[in-house]
């Protein structure tokens, strides 16, 4: 959270990686920074859950596994081969953190 101006604004980081030196000229890692509100609004309800002050089910952009991970990847595949039938470009980009979606 930072103040700029007269309101608050969250930026959220969310990443493959670990953090750590080591692993980091191994591996390549996938990360994203953003102020995107409803991005910050579902990681901090994410890590509610994670401390079990939330049993959230719902959320705005986030995949979470297994809370929403599974019904939403039955509802990407089946946009996604509608888009394909349709000769529309389809595709799903997903890495190991989850899955990074447009839902609007």
């Amino acid at each position: 959270m930072r103040r700029e101006g007269q309101t608050l604004r969250r930026y959220v980081h969310i990443a493959t990686g670990n953090y750590n030196p080591t692993s980091s000229s191994t591996y390549t890692d996938l990360g994203i920074f953003t102020a995107d509100e409803a991005i910050g609004e579902d990681a901090t309800e994410f890590f509610n859950y994670l401390t079990a002050y939330s049993k959230q089910k719902d959320y705005r952009k986030l995949l979470v596994s297994p809370v929403n991970l599974p019904r939403e990847t039955d509802q990407l595949d089946r946009a996604r081969d509608r888009h394909a039938k349709a000769g529309r470009p389809a595709r799903i980009i997903a890495s190991s953190i989850g899955w990074l979606t447009n839902k609007s």
